[in-house]
């Protein structure tokens, strides 16, 4: 058969064997999956290099979601988290840690300063090689230094992302009114399906708890804001939609 000219040659225009046809065709489409599962698996790779080295500080003031996004990010990504009050609490519970510090702990009093950046410190290095959230830290000007000292110092291949949940007061007031405690660890709990912990059933908090945790918060974390220029997101949407936007922004 004889062919003229630059046009395009077809398969179909040659006279080939059916066998030939269906070997070429199968090394063509057989080469192009490689290659595609290849390149598949090599972004892949390079989406889970980023999330090792991503370490997010989550603001937001008292109900406006943190635990439950963090939770949903640790559970569907690997990320670890760090709560300052859980930390704590788990430690004197189950550790028998910070003895001297358990009524402000176990109250969910303040703590000193040095404490907390001591708890920091040790939670950023025990998951050095993973990815990390961190509830509502750093705050004051003393703890922004600290931070970026530790991260300039110790883990510079660190990428430092803020967000920002932010949710009108009082529809924060009203979920916190729905929270119960454990009241032997003082784990709490937000809407879940949990009625027991450490044996006991669950109580709600009182009113007393929840009163005045509002007051001042954009205030106290403007310091941080004026720092890290968090990534605003509405924290009335549904959990699910507010874990759709960091899964999004995180990627």
């Amino acid at each position: 058969m004889s062919i003229q000219g630059n046009n395009p040659i077809r398969l179909n225009q040659i006279l080939l064997p059916d066998p030939i046809v269906s070997s070429i065709f199968s090394y063509v489409t057989g080469a192009a999956l490689v290659t595609v599962c290849k390149c598949w698996k090599e972004n892949a790779i390079l989406i889970k290099e980023r999330e090792k080295r991503l370490l997010i500080l989550v603001f937001g003031r008292p109900g406006s979601g943190k635990g439950t996004l963090m939770a949903k990010v640790a559970e569907k990504m690997g990320f670890a988290t760090l709560s300052m009050g859980d930390y704590f609490r788990e430690q004197v519970v189950k550790k028998r840690s910070f003895k001297e510090f358990e009524h402000q702990i176990m109250n969910h009093l303040p703590v000193p300063l040095e404490l907390v950046h001591e708890a920091v410190s040790e939670v950023i290095k025990s998951h050095a090689n993973q990815g990390l959230m961190i509830d509502c830290f750093p705050r004051s000007i003393e703890s922004i230094q600290f931070f970026d000292e530790l991260m300039k110092k110790d883990y510079p291949y660190r990428r430092i992302v803020a967000i920002h949940i932010q949710l009108d007061p009082l529809v924060a007031d009203e979920r916190l009114k729905t929270r119960r405690v454990c009241e032997v660890c003082k784990k709490i709990f937000g809407k879940s399906r949990e009625e027991f912990c450490c044996g006991r059933e669950l109580k709600p908090r009182l009113d007393a708890k929840v009163q005045g945790r509002q007051n001042g918060f954009e205030e106290k974390y403007k310091p941080s804001f004026d720092r890290y220029k968090p990534d605003l997101i509405d924290g009335s949407q549904p959990p699910e939609e507010v874990l759709k936007q960091v899964e999004k922004w995180i990627k």
